[in-house]
């Protein structure tokens, strides 16, 4: 895992580092807390992210921020009409 849920930002855009068909871009929509009901169950925090390019495109999904964080590898950028990695 390249980056580390506590990184994630809402707005940023995120990849998947695959390639061809399989490359995604997501771009984290909102980050928010999840209140649970259990008083034993710690509150969950969500990110909910739309994809930019890759399959579904265009649709909004949600996940936790641990199991987004799992997904993406790297944070990305459009510059012009190319994605480029963010150092």
């Amino acid at each position: 895992m390249a980056i580390k849920p506590a990184q994630l930002r809402a707005g940023a855009c995120y990849s998947n580092g695959e390639f061809g068909k399989n490359w995604t871009v997501w771009q984290v929509a909102e980050i928010s807390v999840t209140e649970n009901e259990l008083v034993m169950e710690p509150c969950l925090e969500m990110v909910r992210y739309r994809i930019l390019v890759g399959k579904n495109r265009r649709k909004y999904m949600s996940l936790s921020r641990q199991d987004f964080a799992e997904k993406v590898r790297y944070e990305v950028e459009l510059i012009e009409s190319t994605w480029q990695r963010i150092e």
